[in-house]
């Protein structure tokens, strides 16, 4: 096909199908417009060559041939929708067997699966009983060895707890644990200072703590009462001993009670030398340190005194023997009048007896 480029400016409504024409290449305008024509003349050839008969009798075989396309068009379609209907059966009762095959071999698969879990259940409920059963086995087992080991530490306890109240009951046992206590605060005390134990010797106290030019005396009590004078007495004794002479001061605590006719904290002088008296030192044994630099200032005092203290010292204790001795002897006194006078009323019950065999009221 020969080409010939024409330019051509043609006016005409504004359509959609022109608006796609001029929208395509020049090429393929170029064919559509020869598409165009070539269909163009074909039909303008063919409607000249038909007279009015001919179209009249070609439109009513047209009519024919669309009634008849028409009525094989319904018939299609109705053969279109039996044959859909059909389809549509078959499709549905090929769904329902295959879901029922497949339903069934679900419904088998699940009896298969719940024979198995009940199965495993009761696999599963045996095992754990038996388990159960060990378990407790074991459990009592060891209930019964904790409790044999109880019972055992129990029965230690017991022994241990008794044997700590009989130490208790025992005085000799408590001082010792006292005397134990009462080393070891010493030496944490004075950590710098000898600290002698001297139970083991005589009238030497129970401690001696042995400083710069200083010695002191520590006697130490565990009374669950005050200490009683006897023990103070001995005290005293200690300290004025010939042998003793070397040391300057001394102590008296008592760990868990007071002291017998002293105020806590009370100094006075034994034998030339300052003495305390410490109550409840247990809980306060630093006060023993207060003692000690209590002491270590009157030792120096040059001027000091202390004849005169001793005297009164030894003058109030003196006093104390005296004023026992004087409540014994009244005691005694008064006991023997009581005495004397029993046996005078017996003697008159006597007498008026032996007047009443003879007959006779004696009156006194």
């Amino acid at each position: 096909m020969n080409r010939i480029q024409i330019h051509l400016e043609i006016e005409v409504p504004t359509k959609e199908m022109i608006t796609d024409f001029l929208k395509e290449t020049p090429e393929i305008q170029g064919r559509m417009i020869y598409l165009g024509h070539k269909l163009y003349t074909q039909c303008k050839e063919q409607l000249q060559s038909w007279s009015q008969d001919n179209i009249e009798e070609k439109i009513s075989n047209l009519r024919d041939k669309l009634q008849k396309m028409d009525k094989e068009k319904r018939s299609v379609i109705q053969q279109h929708k039996e044959e859909l209907e059909t389809m549509s059966r078959d499709v549905k009762e090929r769904i329902h067997a295959t879901y029922t095959r497949e339903l069934q071999t679900l419904e088998a698969k699940n009896k298969s699966m719940s024979e198995e879990l009940s199965s495993l259940r009761e696999t599963m409920r045996d095992k754990h009983q038996r388990e159960m059963q060990e378990m407790r086995e074991q459990s009592d087992q060891k209930m019964d060895t904790l409790r044999k080991q109880y019972d055992e530490r129990l029965e230690l306890e017991r022994a241990k707890h008794m044997t700590q109240v009989s130490q208790e009951n025992n005085s000799s046992i408590k001082g010792q644990f006292g005397e134990k206590f009462t080393f070891f605060e010493l030496n944490r005390i004075f950590p710098k200072y000898e600290v002698k134990d001297c139970h083991q010797e005589t009238a030497r106290g129970d401690f001696l703590v042995e400083g710069d030019n200083c010695m002191m005396m520590v006697e130490a009590k565990k009374y669950h009462k005050n200490v009683p004078l006897v023990e103070i007495e001995k005290f005293h004794r200690d300290m004025t001993v010939e042998s003793n002479s070397d040391i300057q001061c001394g102590i008296l605590i008592s760990l868990d009670s007071g002291i017998c006719g002293k105020e806590d904290f009370h100094i006075e002088f034994v034998g030339e030398k300052p003495v305390l008296y410490l109550h409840h030192t247990r809980d306060q044994m630093d006060h023993i340190r207060l003692g000690w630099t209590l002491f270590q200032i009157l030792l120096r005092q040059d001027s000091l005194d202390t004849r005169l203290e001793t005297a009164t010292t030894a003058f109030k204790a003196l006093m104390k023997k005296i004023k026992r001795n004087f409540n014994q002897q009244k005691k005694g006194i008064d006991k023997h009048h009581a005495d004397q006078l029993n046996m005078v009323a017996v003697q008159q019950m006597q007498i008026i007896e032996l007047y009443k065999h003879m007959g006779l009221n004696m009156q006194f």
